[in-house]
C-alpha cells in the first residue's frame, strides 16, 4: 500500500535480503516495475548471495526489465562465510515499512498452507524518520558509486510526538551495536513501565537474561514475542 498511495515521481527505495521467486516475490516486482514504467523513480537493493537462491529466476529479471536499477549488496569481508545484510525496508516520502520480514511467501503467509510460516515483524512510520532511511540508502548507493534518487516530493508530516532511534549493524559488527542498544534502553527504564521485545528469535538468552531478571526485580513489566513453534527455528528456542 505504501509503494501503491507514493505519488509521482516517488522516489521509491527498496532493500531487501531478498525477492524471492513466488507469488508475493512477483507481486512486488511486478508493482515496482509498473512504478517504474509509469516514470516512477525506483531503486531495489538486495543481498548478492542470498539473489544467488532467491530471486534470479523470476522476481529480479521483472525488475530490470522495467529498466529498475537492482543492486546486489556485497558483504565487505568476502572472507565471512554467513550472508550478511541489512535487513528491509522501503522508504518513499510517505513513510517508511521496515524489519525482518522479505518480500516471500513465507513472510506473507501466502502459498500451501503446510508450507513454513515465518513471523518476523515489519513496522510502518513516517514523520522524520523518513528522512533517516532515505539517507541510510543514500549510503548504501554511494559506498558503490551509484546515483542517489532526488526527493522531489516532500516527506509527509506527521503529529505524533513518538520518539525512534535508528541504529545499523553491519555485519561483523564486532560491538555489537543494536544489541547494547536494546540492553541500555532495558537498564534505562523506570519501574511500571513495559518493555516489549519482539525477535523472531532469542539466540543469544544467556545475554538477554540477567539484564531481564535485573529489569524484573525493580519492577519492570516485558512482553516477549518471537516466532511460533511451527515456524522454522532452533528446536531448543521452539522448545522453550
Amino acid at each position: 500500500k505504501l509503494v501503491i498511495d507514493t505519488p509521482k515521481p516517488g522516489p521509491i527505495c527498496v532493500n531487501y535480503w531478498a525477492i524471492y521467486d513466488d507469488a508475493s516475490g512477483r507481486e512486488l516486482s511486478t508493482l515496482l516495475a509498473e512504478k517504474r514504467r509509469d516514470g516512477y523513480d525506483v531503486s531495489v537493493v538486495v543481498d548478492g548471495k542470498a539473489s544467488m537462491a532467491h530471486g534470479a529466476k523470476q522476481a529480479l529479471p521483472i525488475l530490470r526489465a522495467a529498466g529498475v536499477p537492482v543492486v546486489l549488496w556485497q558483504d565487505p569481508d568476502p572472507t565471512r562465510a554467513a550472508v550478511g545484510t541489512r535487513e528491509s525496508y522501503i522508504v518513499t516520502p510517505l513513510g517508511v515499512v521496515t524489519g525482518g520480514s522479505n518480500a516471500g511467501d513465507v513472510y506473507t503467509h501466502a502459498g500451501p498452507t503446510e508450507s513454513p510460516k515465518w513471523s518476523d515483524t515489519n513496522v510502518r512510520m513516517q514523520g522524520p524518520v523518513t528522512d533517516v532511511f532515505f539517507r541510510l540508502h543514500e549510503g548504501v548507493l554511494g559506498e558503490l558509486g551509484l546515483r542517489s534518487p532526488e526527493r522531489k516530493v516532500p516527506t509527509a508530516s506527521v503529529g505524533s510526538s513518538a520518539s525512534v532511534a535508528v541504529l545499523e549493524g553491519l555485519p561483523g559488527d564486532e560491538e555489537r551495536r543494536i544489541l547494547l542498544a536494546v540492553f541500555k534502553m532495558i537498564e534505562g527504564t523506570p519501574a511500571g513501565e513495559t518493555v516489549c521485545l519482539k525477535n523472531a528469535y532469542y539466540t543469544l538468552a544467556d545475554l538477554f537474561e540477567p539484564v531481564i531478571t535485573r529489569g524484573l526485580a525493580r519492577g519492570v513489566n516485558f512482553e516477549l514475542f518471537g516466532n511460533s513453534p511451527t515456524s522454522i527455528e532452533e528446536p531448543a528456542i521452539a522448545d522453550a
